[in-house]
């Protein structure tokens, strides 16, 4: 393998790992938004009684 081949298989293998945790992060975003929703519709429906 040559140098250019094995620089170009280490990059694309750290974006990879890069694109692993953003994917968490946004897995956890999404579950933290979902929480606030049910949240917030809770309150809604708190205050309309």
């Amino acid at each position: 393998m040559t140098r250019l081949s094995f620089e170009t298989l280490e990059a694309v293998e750290n974006m990879q790992l890069q694109i692993i945790e953003q994917q968490k992060t946004i897995e956890k975003m999404k579950a933290d938004y979902n929480e606030l929703v049910k949240k917030v519709e809770k309150i809604s429906r708190s205050a309309s009684k």
